[in-house]
């Protein structure tokens, strides 16, 4: 802007100076006004408020689906990434356990074995997940208990003689006192291969204080984390959409692989359990497995910063105090409100249902954030892109900048601003490519082009006319920028929707409205403020004029404009092998 803004003055001055009558001043003051008009020009003005009232709008929409966003970009960034690190418990699990099978081995009835579990839990003191879950399979009763022996981490099991039951002991396999065939064994491989834990029941002579006489197995009982019914479903729409899905856990790696093939995640069979790993290794190893098991909250980070090295925008769920770190050094951190107050207080979006199931919508409103404001930038940077070339070939031909501060009034009011903000407002879920500066040059030059040359055309028609056509020039070049936009409002706009041929149409009749209303005003108050009066006093020249402005933007779309993006694209990609 500096250096055109300096061309754009001295030219000014050049043509100021040759026809105005002021001196002093009133000179000077003239010759910034005429500057200002390509100063004001260049500027985008109007896209910061565009993306930012395009994501508060969506702020607020998902707050309406239970989902806080605490920084209003991560929107964007979580739309954005490629990789999704998910935690285990909290996350595709809900942090419950249930029972899935309960198998009777010596011929006693199911329900005669529930009322024994009824009972023995009746008798537990602490209610851990594995308790829970049975009270919620079994139920719970009390009895009168002759001898306990109480559940230990050391014991891993427990026992009591409940005068309404008997003796029985219920706990890990190899633990309970009681024989363990090989067909039982198989049995018990067979469910942990499938992520389950495994109980065996046992009936025994007799309970001590602190054990109980070796007896005989009745049971088998499995139970296994509680799946998120929403969780097969929620990854499979992440990895529709190209996201690769990383399970992140501190449990064995083995049971996270069997609950992530569960819920559908892509390459879940290749697991590294990372309790003896060196930091090296884990990281040459961050693209090659889906599960990552025994991490500690150290390697959490470390594979995050992987990565990212690697090129990977990483978005990551957490609900402890053990995932701070790596959530802090995430593109996109992500936690559940039951979850730990340090986890909430460094992420950007809280889950208040604590159900990650509402990650999509977040992911869908970055996509239509970014997106709609790509499509509807480039209209801004159209302008910006126009005025650029406009001020140009001014400085280049020494001809007075046609437009003043106001000129642009109708374009930036109708054409850009109320259009931009009605198509960021569109569904739009389509994957995020490309990089979004480029992008948005690459739609918009041709655009500019297109808008560009029945200018040109006018400078040169309007200098060569003399006097006759110099009043109206202006005043033509005005209307002829404003139709000129509104022709590329409905090439960007392709592929044309139903909401965008009606945004088309719509910016279309107010532009007919707004313009019949400035006339208007230009008749009652006898003045010339935007310059139609010149323009309905040379009907003649005004008529070729939009005649040449109808046919240069569509020749230019119709025919040059994929070229120009084509030369673009491949200097651009030049510059790149370039730079290595």
């Amino acid at each position: 802007m500096i250096p055109l803004t300096i061309g754009a003055f001295i030219v000014n001055w050049i043509n100021v100076a040759s026809s105005s009558t002021h001196t002093g001043m009133e000179l000077v003051q003239e010759i910034v006004r005429s500057t200002s008009g390509p100063i004001i020009g260049m500027i985008p003005a109007g896209m910061y408020l565009l993306v930012t009232l395009t994501l508060s709008l969506s702020v607020i929409k998902l707050s309406k689906k239970e989902t806080m966003v605490q920084d209003m970009y991560s929107i964007e960034m979580l739309a954005s990434a490629d990789v999704l690190c998910l935690d285990k418990t909290g996350t595709i699990t809900d942090g419950t356990m249930e029972v899935t099978a309960v198998r009777s081995l010596d011929g006693t009835d199911i329900s005669e074995l529930g009322r024994v579990m009824a009972y023995l839990e009746g008798e537990e003191d602490g209610i851990n997940a594995t308790s829970k879950a049975l009270i919620a399979h079994f139920g719970k009763n009390r009895g009168e208990v002759r001898t306990r022996v109480p559940f230990s981490s050391a014991r891993k099991y427990s026992a009591a003689d409940i005068a309404e039951v008997g003796c029985y002991a219920i706990g890990a396999p190899h633990f309970v006192p009681c024989d363990i065939s090989a067909e039982l064994e198989g049995e018990i491989e067979a469910h942990a291969r499938e992520g389950e834990r495994v109980l065996i029941l046992a009936r025994v002579p007799s309970v001590g204080e602190d054990s109980c006489e070796r007896g005989v197995a009745v049971a088998l009982i499995a139970i296994a984390d509680r799946i998120r019914p929403s969780a097969r479903d929620t990854i499979a729409r992440f990895q529709a959409q190209g996201v690769t899905v990383k399970v992140i856990s501190g449990d064995h790696a083995g049971t996270v692989s069997t609950i992530a093939r569960r819920v559908g995640i892509i390459n879940a069979e290749k697991y590294l359990s990372c309790e003896s790993i060196s930091n090296d290794d884990l990281v040459a190893a961050v693209d090659d497995y889906a599960v990552f098991g025994r991490v500690t909250p150290e390697q959490k980070v470390l594979l995050v910063k992987a990565l990212k090295a690697k090129g990977h925008t990483v978005a990551m769920t957490g609900d402890g105090v053990n995932d701070t770190l790596a959530l802090k050094e995430s593109d996109c951190a992500i936690a559940m409100a039951d979850g730990s107050e340090v986890a909430r207080q460094v992420s950007q979006i809280v889950l208040m249902n604590s159900d990650f199931a509402s990650l999509p919508d977040v992911v869908n409103e970055g996509r239509r954030c970014i997106n709609n404001v790509r499509q509807s930038s480039s209209l801004f940077l159209m302008k910006t892109i126009f005025t650029i070339l406009v001020t140009l070939f001014a400085i280049v031909t020494v001809t007075k900048y046609p437009f003043g501060t106001n000129n642009f009034m109708f374009l930036e009011l109708v054409v850009i601003g109320i259009s931009s903000v009605a198509l960021a407002l569109e569904p739009n879920e389509r994957r995020i490519e490309g990089a979004f500066l480029e992008g948005i040059i690459i739609k918009s030059l041709p655009s500019a082009v297109a808008m560009f040359l029945p200018i040109v055309a006018i400078l040169i028609v309007g200098k060569l006319a003399g006097a006759d056509f110099w009043s109206a020039r202006d005043a033509v070049a005005m209307v002829s920028a404003t139709l000129a936009g509104y022709i590329n409002l409905w090439f960007i706009c392709r592929p044309l929707t139903k909401w965008r041929k009606t945004v088309a149409i719509g910016a279309g009749v107010l532009l007919v409205l707004v313009g019949g209303a400035a006339v208007l005003v230009e008749g009652l108050v006898g003045e010339s403020i935007f310059g139609f009066a010149y323009v309905l006093a040379s009907p003649t020249f005004f008529g070729i004029m939009m005649a040449v402005t109808l046919v240069l933007p569509l020749v230019m779309h119709l025919f040059l404009a994929e070229p120009l993006k084509a030369l673009i694209t491949k200097i651009k990609n030049r510059r790149r092998v370039k730079n290595g």
